[in-house]
């Protein structure tokens, strides 16, 4: 089912139903297919100036053959490139159409490189021992961190676009400089943040990810000491932890006390100012969790989800469904220190903010749904999202914001023909 006036005048849709992507546009009225060469589609993601879209699709026996799909906003001109094993798609820079990839070449050599969809590659530079990397919120450098199980240390760099050599923030020594009490740490990307520094979860002593605690550190400058902010979730569906444009933090910290991986236990959420400033919880009526913090337009406004806690050790279906539909959807004034519950938007999760920051896309019993007016009725867009009761939870959680992407603009001009990039 799609509605599609109830999207009109609110920008374009890309959203995954029943193992297909679509895509509704606005403006028109218009819902589309998208290709994926037989393949399932996962995370859509328009770019920052709303002239692209791309989606990876897997396939193969055991989903281990994964193509990347670039598109153009309307959906056409979509083609795809065969990502073999080793590298990896950054994601879109904040600005713009630039797509960045680490692309394996040899020898442990990995080559950062820059994709404009119009049809050029430029290559940053190479990196030994590629593990992860990330955009800088201007757009104008990638920071990267290295396996120091192949190069014996764990760095965190940045590199310019502008193809200056690249800066180092922290290096540890494999077994020898250890890191939240970890002799052999490795670094994954949460995030560089305006007004912040850049974010890094530290695993590490043999594992390959710490999905039920894993440290936050915050590194505010190069050679600056790492501050522990709280343990998250990581390499799992929820989102952990965003940043305002004006330098708010807000991150979903694990209770010592709960099983981390169980999405209903030990789950709050932190909000920590700009510059140094302290963390502190929003206080909600009920003894619940707090989940999927997106921060408004002007960075001051924290819409979240408020869900009831639980004891369930299990996530069969129907325990599932029953629990994401006793979500509230909450807005926190982080300078006013205020709370309001939005009860029209009731089983609410992945809430994402308009331009205007007077209109909230969410999702709500296996829809997509839009509050065109945070004072008004919402109106539901598409449905469904996942296959019919298997829902697919990983310990009660469930990948909500990787399926749709939204566009809120009006669509610009197109863009001129693209050259092959591929």
């Amino acid at each position: 089912m799609v509605n599609a006036a109830a999207l009109r005048g609110h920008g374009s849709l890309a959203f995954i139903s029943d193992g297909g992507l679509w895509l509704l546009d606005g403006a028109t009225g218009s819902l589309r297919p998208l290709p994926t060469g037989g393949g399932t589609p996962q995370h859509p993601a328009f770019s920052a100036d709303g002239r692209w879209l791309s989606y990876t699709a897997t396939s193969g026996p055991h989903g281990d053959q994964l193509r990347e799909w670039v598109a153009r906003a309307d959906g056409s001109d979509a083609g795809s490139v065969r990502l073999h094993g080793g590298t990896s798609v950054i994601g879109w820079g904040p600005h713009g159409h630039l797509l960045a990839e680490a692309r394996f070449v040899g020898h442990s050599l990995f080559a950062l490189s820059l994709l404009n969809p119009l049809g050029t590659r430029s290559t940053l530079g190479t990196v030994r021992g590629f593990w992860d990397a990330t955009w800088a919120p201007d757009g104008r450098s990638l920071a990267v961190t290295t396996n120091g199980g192949v190069t014996g240390t764990t760095k965190l760099l940045t590199y310019p676009v502008d193809g200056r050599p690249p800066v180092t923030w922290l290096a540890r020594r494999f077994h020898h400089d250890p890191l939240n009490g970890m002799q052999q740490p490795l670094l994954d990307l949460a995030g560089w943040w305006p007004h912040q520094g850049i974010g890094v979860w530290v695993i590490g002593d043999g594992a390959v990810s710490t999905n039920d605690q894993a440290p936050l550190d915050l590194i505010r400058s190069p050679s600056a000491r790492p501050r522990l902010l709280g343990r998250t979730l990581l390499g799992v569906d929820s989102t952990a932890v965003t940043a305002s444009r004006s330098g708010w933090l807000a991150l979903v910290n694990n209770s010592p006390r709960a099983f981390g991986r169980l999405i209903w236990q030990g789950k709050h959420i932190l909000v920590c100012a700009p510059e140094r400033g302290s963390c502190e919880q929003p206080t909600t009526a009920r003894a619940s969790v707090s989940l999927d913090p997106s921060w408004s337009p002007n960075g001051h406004t924290l819409a979240f989800v408020d869900a009831p806690a639980s004891d369930s050790p299990g996530f069969p279906q129907h325990t599932v469904a029953r629990w994401y539909a006793a979500h509230d959807l909450e807005l926190y004034d982080a300078t006013r220190h205020t709370l309001r519950t939005l009860p029209a938007a009731n089983g609410a999760s992945a809430p994402q903010w308009s331009p205007d920051g007077g209109s909230l896309l969410y999702t709500a019993r296996d829809g997509i749904w839009l509050l065109a007016s945070l004072t008004g009725t919402p109106v539901r867009i598409a449905t469904p999202l996942l296959p019919r009761h298997a829902w697919g939870a990983y310990y009660g959680q469930v990948d909500w914001s990787g399926q749709f992407a939204w566009d809120p603009r009006t669509p610009t001009a197109a863009a001129p023909p693209p050259a092959p990039a591929r």
